[in-house]
């Protein structure tokens, strides 16, 4: 605790704000418009590099010293954090008496990559407070939108010092508009998994799969995009095969091209797009199977969780159509074992491929969305993943999923209506309710109970 007030005092001994440090007379959530503020401060400071506020400090006053009326919880603040970034920014919060009154010190950590706000914040007059996608950083005594400039230097402060080390081959002079945005299945396998962990790597690799995805898109032959975004053809090359990283001024440029802010650059992209858990309509149909909302506050990365959620609905999808293929053979992952019991004791062969005639119209869409092939170096989990990325529609999950129990940051337990049909060896009618994202179920239409 000594060690704070130090610091404490040390910073009001400046007597004025700077970059690193600001002084506010209280810390206070009670509003909305108060809380965007705050993290509007607490953005800028980490994208800078870390910094101090000071709570308790009437800087207008001759810094005098003002007793805190509320002593809040770090748990609490995390929470609302969390609740409208999406994503957690560590910090620490110490409260200590200082001339006999109540004052706090919050220290803010640096970033580890790129913050940016996932909307738009605005106050009760409907003024924007935080602009979605906005980079915000300290300059001065204030936490503004960053400028080329200002990015640059956050760039390289979290720029790794290894930049070499995942470095691949030049792509030479084709046309990149014939060349693949992933230049081979370890390629995609990492990008993939990068986008389900929701972790983006301050990489050459990383940039030149966003740009490759760009100039895939654009249907442009890499003569043209040169033409229209003003960059090289030979820096083209470069940049797009992951030989060195791009400059600021070659993002902006690009990202210019195709009217999407810079910040595109540095967030997970899968085929050069966001995943679909982060369109809103996915999310949405995502969230409402959760068995109870009140956990998402206890998850520090929910878009990590979803892209698990997604790619375990994948993976019990094609060990669905194997159970169905196999008719029911026991060559089933061992934690489907326990919901295949009352199915194993079944005498009658011909009762179970009457079941499994009855899941397959059943499940139609299924199976005509988890019909995928093998191909080299993906496996069928990993090839349906991609193409439910493409369908385009939440329909998929609100059919086959039950409900979704969160466990903080690991693997949701996730619970599939065709492991609670086979397990309960009944089938029930259904009518998918386009309107309100949900299926409603009807009586039993077949059973061997």
């Amino acid at each position: 605790m000594q060690s704070q007030i130090s610091k404490f005092q040390e910073l009001l001994r400046r007597g004025r704000e700077s970059n690193d440090h600001d002084y506010k007379k209280q810390l206070d959530l009670s509003s909305k418009p108060k809380k965007y503020e705050f993290l509007k401060d607490i953005l800028a400071f980490s994208n800078f590099g870390g910094g101090y506020l000071l709570f308790g400090i009437d800087e207008m006053s001759s810094l005098e010293i003002i007793d805190q009326k509320t002593r809040y919880d770090p748990a609490d603040i995390s929470n609302i954090i969390d609740e409208h970034l999406g994503y957690t920014i560590d910090f620490d919060l110490s409260y200590f008496q200082y001339e006999d009154k109540l004052v706090g010190l919050m220290e803010i950590s640096p970033s580890k990559k790129l913050l940016t706000s996932p909307k738009t914040f605005k106050n009760e007059k409907s003024e924007i407070i935080i602009s979605k996608d906005d980079i915000l950083t300290r300059r001065g005594t204030k936490s503004i939108k960053a400028s080329r400039d200002d990015i640059e230097t956050i760039m390289n402060r979290i720029r790794p010092l290894e930049t070499t080390s995942d470095q691949i081959e030049s792509t030479s002079d084709q046309n990149l508009d014939k060349e693949k945005i992933f230049k081979d299945h370890t390629d995609y396998l990492n990008n993939l998994y990068n986008v389900i962990e929701n972790k983006f790597e301050f990489k050459a690799s990383q940039f030149a799969i966003n740009i490759r995805g760009f100039i895939w898109y654009s249907s442009l032959s890499k003569k043209q995009f040169s033409q229209h975004t003003g960059i090289s053809v030979k820096r083209l090359n470069i940049i797009s095969s992951g030989e060195e990283l791009p400059t600021i001024d070659e993002l902006y440029r690009i990202a210019k091209e195709h009217e999407v802010g810079i910040e595109f650059f540095f967030k997970p992209k899968f085929h050069g797009d966001d995943p679909l858990w982060k369109r809103d309509i996915f999310r949405f149909a995502l969230i409402s199977l959760l068995d109870s909302k009140y956990k998402i506050r206890m998850v520090q990365d929910l878009d990590r969780v979803l892209g698990m959620v997604v790619y375990d609905t994948a993976k019990n999808i094609i060990e669905f159509l194997d159970f169905l293929e196999r008719k029911g053979a026991s060559a089933y992952d061992t934690k489907l074992q326990p919901i295949l019991t009352k199915w194993d004791e079944v005498a009658s062969n011909e009762i179970k491929v009457k079941f499994i005639q009855e899941l397959r119209v059943q499940y139609y869409k299924v199976i005509e969305i988890g019909q995928v092939k093998k191909k080299q170096g993906l496996t069928k989990t990993e090839r349906l993943f991609e193409s439910i990325h493409f369908l385009g529609t939440p329909r998929l999950f609100i059919e086959v999923i039950k409900s979704i129990h969160l466990n903080g940051n690991e693997l949701p337990k996730i619970e599939f209506h065709f492991w609670d049909e086979i397990a309960k060896l009944e089938i029930r009618g259904r009518n998918y309710n386009e309107k309100d994202f949900k299926m409603e179920f009807g009586e039993v239409k077949f059973s061997i109970n």
